[in-house]
């Protein structure tokens, strides 16, 4: 448990511009309006006086947002089908366990309500003590983290619905300790204010910890009160809190999990609606799945993995319902143009982005570079139409997005903190995903512009004073030189991006709402160590516009050293990781470009990065092999490999995970 301090450190008063862009049209926002909260003390005493007692009341309150029945009085599953069944089956084998071990437990019976809010009365056993147990959050703090998170998560990650979310966050101010609640809404809010938590700076970050593995406790627990579909939903934002804490490998290990969970529980399932609740549980289904999908390739792109899920459009796109425009959330008047922007439409942008993951990772593998060999042969014989369909299929995506995401179009809503953050995250990842694409070609470009030891003078395939449009020299020289300038323009961008876009934490005050409109620093740090290293080897080519990148290169180094000071998370040791290493190569560059991979990376850094990039040296769940080296030829090894990384241009493609291994 946190020390008592830190409540009153983490408290935070709720700004009157975040109040206001979130409060009205109150049915529809936050469960109430903060600025006019009585005292909690005369609250209380008015629930007391007009309420009845709360174990009689809680005991049929039932708020659903996802729910495996409809209200039509359907009869649920036949004993021995469909989802029943499964939790049959693993209820008897959890029982059986139990029993062989000596471990055996009452269970609780399954219940159909996604949100039931349940006493801890004198039958009821807590996942922990009091002491291990953190205290209720200050009710204006809460609300702050709440609203928080609708518009800055939420919007982006629309799991479930906004409606029920809010009635059941009133029922949850019954519980005067959120930690003494047992169902599934007390494990998802819990995780929901981790998530906003990480966003201020006041909040203490042990007491983020604590609530995290509280409600890890809660949904890992056998006594788990709530529908499988309400812990698949809480395990999804178990791993949101994973990433953005800089745990990616056990976000990768736990997202692949839920996708498989999903999967089992039937989400790919093309049934049609028969009535508007259904239609609600299938738009509800198919969110939480793309959601999890975008999540696990962003993970992958982190890890340098292909993705788990070779056809993520196997369960269909989501549509937007009525209650899914972003005026809903925000508390704006709807646009009379009737152009209204939906949180739905900014899911389905990333996820269509997202479905390029896949060729983007092989098209990596494939235009690799071995040191010692020919890159005029390995260009040669690459195949590049996967690079060009890809390329092409990435511009249409582009030119296909609603004017609201566009950033080469004025919008009328472009004043809108929700549309300006969707507009400049989705633009983010956009150059992402095009820097991974263009990349290899840079890497290629530098290979040929190094010694080649095909050539009995060592002179290489391409040179400054070798005009690109010499009729001996092939197209794909061509090709080669205009992706690396590209790409090194793309890297520009993004560093743009990010410091236009980037301002601080929040702190609580009036400009919280416009504070840090575009990604979150956990994903800036990974594209500006990108972004750095691809400046680095575009410096390198023989290409003529790559000068003016020195700006581009102060900026990913002023950045990072400002990420450096956010928080005393992961994010601060790898941003800290991702300066040092990139000024360690810039040195090494300037002394010999031949020597870089050895003098700019240390031993592991190095070992993880051969491990990494030469295939199979990282395993599904996303750690390391271990090596089978024996120990009395380490010395000898490792001189041999120091030796063989000579004029390896492996750190062009070397990401962050490179730089911590498994502590990632």
């Amino acid at each position: 448990m946190p020390p008592a301090t830190s409540h009153k450190k983490a408290k935070i008063s709720h700004s009157e511009d975040e109040s206001r862009s979130l409060s009205p049209p109150r049915q529809q926002t936050l469960p109430r309006n903060i600025s006019n909260v009585a005292p909690r003390s005369q609250r209380k005493r008015r629930r007391d006086e007009s309420s009845p007692p709360r174990h009689d009341r809680n005991r049929h309150d039932s708020v659903e947002v996802y729910s495996i029945t409809s209200d039509d009085g359907d009869p649920p599953n036949p004993p021995g089908t469909g989802i029943n069944a499964h939790i049959s089956r693993l209820t008897r084998l959890q029982q059986a366990v139990d029993a062989r071990t000596g471990r055996v437990k009452t269970e609780a019976p399954f219940e159909d309500g996604i949100f039931s809010l349940q006493d801890t009365g004198p039958d009821c056993v807590p996942h922990s003590t009091i002491a291990e147990s953190p205290a209720q959050l200050p009710s204006d703090l809460m609300d702050s983290l709440i609203a928080t998170y609708l518009a800055r998560d939420y919007v982006n990650w629309p799991i479930f619905d906004l409606s029920d979310f809010q009635s059941a966050c009133e029922k949850v101010r019954d519980v005067q300790d959120l930690t003494a609640g047992l169902s599934g809404f007390h494990a998802i809010l819990m995780m929901i204010l981790c998530l906003s938590g990480l966003r201020y700076r006041q909040v203490d970050e042990a007491y983020l910890q604590s609530l995290f593995n509280h409600a890890q406790r809660m949904t890992n627990s056998p006594d788990w009160q709530s529908t499988p579909w309400v812990r698949v939903q809480c395990l999804f934002l178990q791993c949101q809190y994973l990433n953005a804490t800089g745990k990616s490998k056990q976000a990768w290990a736990l997202i692949g999990y839920n996708i498989r969970t999903m999967q089992t529980l039937g989400f790919q399932s093309h049934a049609t609606a028969r009535n508007g609740r259904e239609r609600q549980q299938r738009e509800l289904g198919r969110r939480l799945w793309h959601s999890a999908i975008i999540l696990e390739r962003m993970l992958a792109l982190q890890l340098g993995l292909p993705p788990q899920v070779n056809n993520p459009l196997q369960v269909h796109l989501p549509t937007h319902l009525d209650t899914d425009y972003i005026d809903t959330v925000s508390g704006r008047t709807p646009n009379s143009s009737g152009d209204r922007p939906s949180i739905i439409e900014f899911l389905v942008a990333c996820a269509r982005l997202y479905t390029h993951v896949e060729d983007i990772t092989a098209w990596e593998s494939e235009a690799r570079t071995r040191p010692d060999t020919c890159a005029a042969k390995k260009l040669l014989a690459l195949d590049i139409s996967p690079f060009l369909k890809t390329d092409a299929l990435l511009y249409d995506w582009q030119t296909s997005l609603p004017s609201f995401l566009r950033t080469d179009e004025t919008f009328e809503l472009a004043d809108d903190p929700i549309v300006r953050r969707q507009r400049h995250i989705l633009h983010a990842r956009y150059l992402y995903l095009r820097l991974r694409l263009y990349r290899p070609l840079l890497a290629l470009g530098l290979a040929l512009s190094a010694k080649c030891p095909c050539r009995s003078n060592k002179h290489p395939h391409m040179s400054e004073t070798d005009p690109s449009s010499s009729i001996n020299s092939p197209i794909l020289v061509t090709i080669v030189r205009d992706t690396s300038l590209k790409c090194a323009a793309i890297a520009a961008t993004l560093v743009d991006l990010i410091e236009e876009t980037e301002d601080g934490l929040l702190d609580g005050g009036p400009d919280d709402t416009w504070r840090s409109a575009g990604s979150p620093y956990w994903e800036n740090v990974e594209y500006l160590y990108a972004c750095g290293i691809v400046v680095l080897a575009a410096r390198l080519c023989p290409s003529p516009g790559v000068a003016p990148l020195k700006r581009a290169w102060t900026r990913v180094i002023s950045l990072l050293a400002r990420y450096e000071g956010f928080r005393a998370g992961e994010y601060t040791r790898f941003a800290r990781l991702g300066r040092s290493t990139l000024e360690n190569l810039a040195g090494a560059l300037q002394r010999d470009v031949d020597d870089a991979m050895v003098m700019g990376l240390d031993g592991e850094v190095r070992t993880r990065l051969v491990e990494r990039t030469s295939g199979g040296a990282v395993d599904s769940s996303g750690g390391r092999r271990r090596q089978s080296q024996g120990h009395s030829q380490s010395q000898s090894q490792s001189q041999s490999q120091s030796q063989s990384q000579r004029r390896n241009l492996g750190w062009v493609e070397s990401l962050l995970v490179d730089l911590v291994g498994d502590d990632m």
